[in-house]
């Protein structure tokens, strides 16, 4: 193809994964021309996501000072790679902002008792997860106005990764006797999506 100015090639009124871009690594340091797909940029752009399940079956909490992993989430889809199984936490291997939705309830509290759902960070990216990390904070807090009551709720929230960072969910309850959380498909739900970088 010969050499032609940009404002006189033929407009592509439609993208497809395949077609190649043209990028320029490193310009603050030492520029280098590659080539990108559409697909790459779609992904940088919008980020692709994950997203973690009910499993089917509830997980039983203590009535505790001290807060439990939420256990009772298996892989709905997962095209970012995000969500780690074993661990049952999030995490993406790529810095930037994340947006985090979390749904969740914890069955059996009773008259007056409260609920707490906190967001736990492992620093190194496992599954040990702290609740009085710089970014855990309260992602719900309900209490029951019956007995045997029902309290959960959604939320979003928005994370900073970096690369490393794990992200996952705590719960906490003080009903004075165990109490389950709602592990039912549809009833507990996690979900990340990249959102860009930390700018």
């Amino acid at each position: 193809m010969a050499d032609q100015k940009l404002t006189a090639l033929s407009a592509l009124s439609a993208l497809t994964g395949d077609d190649l871009l043209y990028a320029v690594d490193d310009v603050a340091g030492t520029p280098t021309s590659y080539k990108v797909t559409a697909a790459v940029v779609r992904q940088y752009i919008f980020g692709e996501a994950s997203r973690a399940e009910g499993t089917g079956s509830n997980q039983t909490i203590a009535s505790t000072s001290t807060f439990t992993k939420v256990t009772c989430l298996t892989t709905d889809y997962d095209s970012s790679s995000y969500w780690d199984n074993t661990d049952k936490v999030m995490q993406p291997t790529v810095a930037g902002r994340y947006l985090l939705l979390f749904a969740g309830a914890i069955a059996n509290i009773d008259d007056g008792k409260r609920i707490i759902f906190r967001l736990g960070v492992d620093e190194t990216g496992g599954g040990t997860l702290d609740s009085a990390n710089a970014q855990s904070f309260d992602l719900l807090r309900g209490y029951s106005s019956v007995a045997s009551g029902f309290v959960g709720g959604t939320c979003a929230v928005v994370v900073e990764a970096n690369g490393t960072r794990s992200f996952g969910v705590l719960a906490w309850q003080d009903s004075g006797a165990t109490a389950a959380v709602n592990g039912e498909t549809g009833r507990i739900g996690l979900y990340m999506q990249y959102m860009g970088p930390i700018i």
